[in-house]
């Protein structure tokens, strides 16, 4: 909660663009040893589930082109239409 100067500041009071956007409840944790590349591969589906599969929020969101967010699915495997959608099957290792 943020003070401001008549009582706090809460979500309701935000712009409806800033609350559809939540960070996940639970904060991404690895095992020491992890790979980077792993990482970033997790990093980037659940980014996808994050935007609801928008490869443009989610492309802003981590700091690279849209580009680079659809090579990087191609190398991980994910079909972009699919990518952090549910019914792709690689968001699901990340719940």
């Amino acid at each position: 909660m943020i003070e401001r100067r008549r009582g706090y500041l809460r979500a309701e009071n935000l712009p409806a663009t800033v609350r559809r956007f939540r960070r996940e409840s639970e904060p991404m944790t690895f095992n020491v040893g992890t790979s980077l590349a792993e990482l970033q591969r997790e990093a980037t589906i659940r980014t996808l589930r994050a935007t609801g599969g928008n490869h443009r929020r989610a492309a802003k969101i981590l700091g690279i082109s849209p580009n680079t967010l659809y090579n990087a699915l191609a190398k991980y495997g994910v079909e972009p239409n699919r990518a952090g959608s549910k019914s792709d099957p690689l968001s699901k290792d990340f719940s």
